[in-house]
C-alpha cells in the first residue's frame, strides 16, 4: 500500500511534468487505492513477495549483459549527436535528422537509467547495482552536455524560419511542441557554452540530494521493531507503518506513530541538510536561468502558469472549513475527547473489514479510468502498465518512478 508519505518523498525531488503527472497518477492509482489483502505478507526482504507482485525488468533488458551492451553503445552514440552542432538551421531535413537522432539517444539513455535505477531500488545495499546507477548518471550528464547546444541554436534559428521548416518538412510536425516550447522560453536560454556548463553542473551534482535521501531512507535508517497489544511483533518500515497506522487500538496507533516518526526525528539534522541541498539546486537553476522564483523555473518548462499552482493552494485554504468539519465529525464518531494525528486513518465504522487484493485495485482503477475514454484504457492495457510494476512489501522502492513515466511518455505521447 502506498502512503502519502512515500509519494511526497518521491515527488519532493522532481519538478512538475505537466500531463505526464496525470500519467503518473494513473499508473500509480491501483496502489494508492490501498491494497490491504492480509494474505500478502509484509516481509523484510523483497524476495518474500510473490513474483507476480514485483516488476519485471526483463521488459527493458533481458539480462544485465544486454544492459551493458546498450550502455557501451550509447557512450559511442552520444558524440554523434554533438556532430550536428552548428548545422541545425541549414535545412529542415537536417533539423529533422538531428532531432530524431537526439530523441533516439535520449530514449535509450532513459531506458538504461530506469533499468539501473529500478535494479538498485530493489535493494540499495547491493554495490554493483549502485555502480550501474551511477554509470547512467554519468551517461545522462554526458548526453546533457553533448546536446546543450540544441536549445540556443534553435532559438537562434528563430520562429519564422522554424515555421518554414515545419511547412517544408512534414516529419518535423512530431517535434512541433518541443520546438514551440524552446522558442517560448528563449529569454531563459543561455549561450551554448553556458548551457553546457549548466548541464554538467546539474548532471554531476543536481541528483545528489535525491541519491542521499534514497540511500538513507531505504538502506541506512534502522526502522524500529515494536510489539502491539495483540502480541504481534512488527518492524515499522514505511510499508508496515502504512498498514499498522489503521489498527483499531488507539494505544497501538500511538505506539506506531511515535516509534515510526521518532526514528525519523533521530535523523532530523541529516534530512534537513538533504532538503537544504535540494533547495540550493532549485535556487541555482532559478538564478542562472534568470527566473523571478524557483516556482516559476520549475513550472515554466511545462508551460504551467504560476497562477495555476497558487490557485490550488488558495482552493485548499478556502475549503479548510470543510476539512475541519470532517475532523470534528470523525472525533465524534470515534468517541474521542481529543483527535490526534494517529486517529486519521483508522476505520470510523467498527467491525467492518475491507480488504483489496492488487487485482481488485487494478480492476477498480481500470473502471475509474474508463470515464476518460477508450484512449486511456487502451493505452493502459496495451502497454501492460498494470502488469506488476510494484512490490507490495517495499512501495517506495517499486513505485513507478518519474523516470519511468518519462520513458512511457515517448510511447503514450497523447496521454
Amino acid at each position: 500500500m502506498i502512503s502519502m508519505l512515500s509519494l511526497m518523498r518521491t515527488f519532493m525531488f522532481t519538478r512538475p511534468f505537466g500531463k505526464s503527472l496525470l500519467c503518473a497518477s494513473l499508473l500509480c492509482a491501483p496502489f494508492i487505492i490501498g491494497i490491504t489483502d492480509s494474505s500478502i505478507a509484509i516481509g523484510d526482504e523483497r524476495s518474500d513477495i510473490p513474483i507476480k507482485y514485483t516488476w519485471n525488468l526483463n521488459d527493458l533488458y533481458p539480462t544485465i549483459q544486454d544492459w551493458e551492451t546498450s550502455k557501451d553503445r550509447m557512450f559511442r552514440e552520444i558524440p554523434k549527436v554533438a556532430a550536428f552542432k552548428g548545422h541545425l538551421g541549414t535545412s529542415a531535413q537536417n533539423l529533422y535528422q538531428a532531432l530524431s537522432t537526439e530523441m533516439d539517444v535520449r530514449k535509450e539513455v532513459a531506458r538504461l537509467s530506469v533499468y539501473a535505477g529500478q535494479l538498485s531500488d530493489q535493494d540499495t545495499r547491493v554495490a554493483k547495482h549502485q555502480a550501474m546507477k551511477q554509470i547512467t548518471e554519468q551517461l545522462s550528464s554526458d548526453f546533457a552536455s553533448a546536446t546543450a547546444y540544441f536549445r540556443p541554436e534553435i532559438v537562434q534559428i528563430g520562429k519564422a524560419k522554424i515555421s518554414t521548416f515545419l511547412k517544408n518538412e512534414p516529419r518535423l510536425m512530431e517535434y512541433r511542441m518541443y520546438l514551440d516550447n524552446i522558442l517560448r522560453m528563449k529569454s531563459h536560454i543561455l549561450s551554448p557554452d553556458n548551457e553546457k556548463i549548466i548541464a554538467a553542473a546539474l548532471g554531476q551534482m543536481g541528483g545528489s540530494p535525491q541519491n542521499i535521501n534514497e540511500i538513507l531512507d531505504n538502506a541506512d535508517i534502522p526502522f524500529p521493531t515494536i510489539q502491539l497489544s495483540t502480541g504481534e511483533t512488527v518492524r515499522l518500515d514505511p510499508a508496515a507503518f502504512t498498514k499498522y497506522r489503521t489498527v483499531a487500538n488507539k494505544d497501538d496507533r500511538i505506539l506506531v506513530y511515535k516509534s515510526f516518526f521518532g526514528k525519523y526525528k533521530e535523523f532530523a539534522r541529516t534530512l534537513g541538510t538533504v532538503l537544504y541541498s535540494q533547495i540550493k539546486v532549485h535556487v541555482f537553476n532559478k538564478e542562472v536561468r534568470k527566473y523571478n522564483s524557483s516556482l516559476a523555473a520549475s513550472l515554466d518548462p511545462d508551460n504551467i502558469p504560476e497562477a495555476v499552482y497558487k490557485q490550488l493552494i488558495t482552493d485548499v485554504h478556502a475549503n479548510l472549513p470543510t476539512l475541519h468539519r470532517y475532523l470534528r465529525l470523525r472525533q465524534k464518531m470515534m468517541g474521542l475527547e481529543k483527535l490526534g494525528y494517529e486517529d486519521l486513518y483508522t476505520s470510523l465504522v467498527k467491525d467492518v473489514s475491507m480488504s483489496f487484493t492488487p487485482e481488485d485495485a487494478i480492476d477498480l482503477t481500470m473502471k475509474s479510468v474508463s470515464l476518460l475514454g477508450n484512449e486511456y484504457t487502451s493505452a493502459l492495457d496495451k502497454e501492460s502498465i498494470i502488469d506488476g510494476p510494484i512490490s507490495i512489501q517495499q512501495p517506495e522502492k517499486d513505485l513507478v518512478p518519474i523516470a519511468m513515466v518519462q520513458l512511457m511518455m515517448f510511447i503514450l505521447i497523447n496521454c
